[in-house]
């Protein structure tokens, strides 16, 4: 039987392959059935970062607020990927806004 590790496999594979949108329907698919895996911080980090790497900061930053909304910590990995894509968007104020965030959440990052 599938599990966690396998559904994050799919949408790695699906966001690797440059289908995000594809990856974004697993997870959707995922919550609203309950017997099906539930998103968590390796899912959500493979949204973050195809995002950033596509230059997205926009979406990038959504997939970081929804991983929050539900209660999940970020890590070092969903962190850095907002704040690269900031950066490599040229936009300062917003890399440093999330830059803030890091202190935040330092108890709770894993070394």
């Amino acid at each position: 039987n599938p599990n966690q590790h396998c559904f994050n496999a799919v949408i790695n594979a699906c966001a690797k392959a440059g289908h995000v949108d594809r990856a974004e329907e697993w997870v959707r698919a995922a919550k609203k059935d309950s017997a099906l895996f539930q998103p968590n911080v390796v899912s959500y980090n493979t949204f973050i970062n195809a995002h950033a790497r596509a230059g997205n900061v926009e979406r990038a930053e959504y997939w970081l607020r929804e991983m929050v909304d539900t209660e999940l910590i970020p890590n070092e990995v969903s962190l850095g990927s907002v704040i690269n894509a900031c950066a490599e968007a040229e936009n300062v104020a917003k890399a440093e806004m999330w830059l803030e965030v890091v202190p935040l959440c330092a108890g709770t990052l894993r070394r």
